[in-house]
């Protein structure tokens, strides 16, 4: 049986958008998991993979932006979840 993939849609809500510190907090989650991640702007036609810092600061996302989540493996549920609690309290930046 193939490994469950979810997705869901979540909007950059800390003002300063996906810089370095919340793609490295995103990287982080993604490699204490089992799961694989990609991460696309639809506005922009942009895709990247959740293990890498650089292709995330490549997704250009300024607050407001919408992104797509889609995250594959056994524990897509929970990795899934803590992303979202990520965008949703803005990385914990003001």
């Amino acid at each position: 049986m193939p490994d469950p993939t979810l997705e869901k849609d979540v909007i950059v809500k800390n003002k300063a958008g996906l810089h370095a510190r919340p793609a490295s907090a995103i990287v982080m989650a993604v490699a204490a998991s089992d799961c694989t991640v990609h991460i696309s702007n639809p506005e922009a036609g942009t895709e990247a993979n959740g293990e890498s810092t650089m292709a995330l600061l490549s997704l250009s996302a300024p607050v407001g932006t919408r992104l797509h989540l889609k995250v594959t493996g056994k524990d897509a549920d929970q990795l899934l979840a803590t992303l979202v609690r990520l965008f949703e309290t803005g990385f914990g930046e003001e």
